[in-house]
């Protein structure tokens, strides 16, 4: 940011050119007193600053190039402004990034996370734990109907069902995914992972298998359940009724262990 076309400089400090204040430079203080001065003075005065006066002159002569610079301190100030369509494409970013490599929210804490923001971005405002916590809630609201949506357009679709235990929350969760072609391409996803917190019994797996199934309004377009070879899971998929097979991977699986 070239500050010298909106602030004369002098051995004390700097004259806005847009008002005439004079504004004392302060030892180590960099830039940031002349940033404030121009948001809190002249944020309706954007017209009147140098290069934006340039560009508009341009325009108004007819000429088919507009004349580029760099951008105004009121532009970099809104571009990151707290409510800009910007701020919430990183934020929506970010918080993809920690999900998807299942990173824990306090990282947007960390001052080695601050300081690489703060070299790539230094104007874009951090999102808070509280406000991460908030964006996953509604961004999986989102995913949840956009998931809807696309499984109207499926004809038929296999489950496959899952139960596990998580060692590092001490979770036991249930999981439900759909297997389906669009536009002759195999479709995979999860619909649903939740916790488990009942007995493992045969009608308590049924019932968490139906719950998902209701929701996304698929009953009938289920072909075929998928499960492991437990007692429990093959009796629940006898009481859903629909034809169901032993998980191939999970019998290899067990072999092995075994």
């Amino acid at each position: 940011m070239k500050y010298d076309e909106f602030f004369k400089k002098n051995v004390d400090g700097y004259n806005c050119i847009l008002c005439g204040q004079f504004i004392k430079k302060q030892k180590n203080s960099g830039t940031s007193n002349l940033i404030y001065h121009i948001e809190s003075k002249h944020k309706n005065d954007d017209e009147r600053l140098p290069m934006k006066r340039k560009r508009i002159e341009k325009e108004t002569t007819g000429s088919s190039s507009i004349v580029s610079g760099p951008p105004s301190i009121i532009e970099v100030i809104q571009k990151w402004s707290p409510n800009s369509s910007l701020v919430e494409k990183s934020h929506k970013a970010l918080l993809q990034w920690l999900l998807h490599d299942s990173r824990p929210f306090f990282t947007v804490e960390c001052e080695g996370f601050k300081n690489f923001i703060n070299v790539i971005a230094p104007k874009m405002p951090l999102p808070s734990r509280r406000s991460l916590m908030r964006m996953t809630v509604e961004m999986y609201d989102d995913y949840r109907n956009r998931l809807k949506m696309e499984l109207t357009r499926a004809k038929w679709i296999g489950l496959g069902s899952d139960l596990w235990s998580d060692d590092g929350n001490k979770k036991k969760l249930f999981v439900l995914t759909g297997h389906f072609l669009n536009d002759k391409l195999l479709q995979t996803r999860v619909l649903s992972c939740i916790p488990f917190e009942e007995r493992h019994t045969a009608v308590n797996i049924e019932n968490k298998i139906k719950e998902t199934v209701d929701f996304f309004e698929i009953e009938e377009k289920v072909v075929s359940l998928v499960r492991d070879g437990g007692a429990n899971m093959v009796l629940a998929g006898k009481l859903y009724d629909v034809p169901n097979y032993d998980c191939f991977a999970h019998k290899i699986h067990v072999q092995v262990k075994s």
